[in-house]
């Protein structure tokens, strides 16, 4: 087994810097889906979510036709986009966090759901199912929130 040695100080600064950068990423994907609903351009399943923002069909203006390999494109595109936003991310607080978790249990499920989530978001997404990629994406959140909370609580 390997020993690693950090300086606690620097264990802190870090982990509270990686809480605090993450927070604002996160920020913005969540401005970034508003804006897009606000222009339309999520997809159309998604209208059945916040029906006020009117009717949603990936930025197609009015009266273009879309056809069903261009939505299809389309989707995969978004899902592999969402993918580079968010499993990096997951991945780095994942791995750094366990060097500091207060509680491994904790730490073990947070992991399992956020892979978890990560695979049923895709699927969901694929398969243009609403609520379930929503739910699928707040469980990989909650959990790369889960684990940044569970890391700091584990240096202090």
């Amino acid at each position: 087994m390997t020993t690693i040695v950090v300086e606690p100080r620097l264990l802190q600064a870090t982990m509270i810097a990686t809480a605090f950068t993450t927070l604002k990423l996160l920020g913005t994907f969540m401005m970034q889906g508003r804006v897009r609903f606000l222009a339309g351009a999520r997809p159309p399943e998604d209208g059945k979510l916040q029906p006020k923002y009117g009717v949603q069909s990936f930025g197609a203006q009015k009266g273009d036709k879309v056809t069903p390999e261009q939505e299809t494109e389309m989707r995969w595109t978004r899902i592999v986009s969402n993918d580079l936003e968010n499993i990096p991310l997951g991945l780095i607080i994942m791995w750094a966090t366990m060097l500091t978790a207060k509680n491994s249990n904790v730490q073990i499920v947070l992991a399992g759901l956020f892979a978890i989530s990560r695979f049923l978001h895709t699927i969901s997404y694929a398969k243009s199912l609403q609520p379930h990629r929503a739910l699928a994406w707040l469980g990989g959140t909650i959990a790369i929130l889960g684990m940044l909370v569970n890391g700091l609580a584990g240096v202090f």
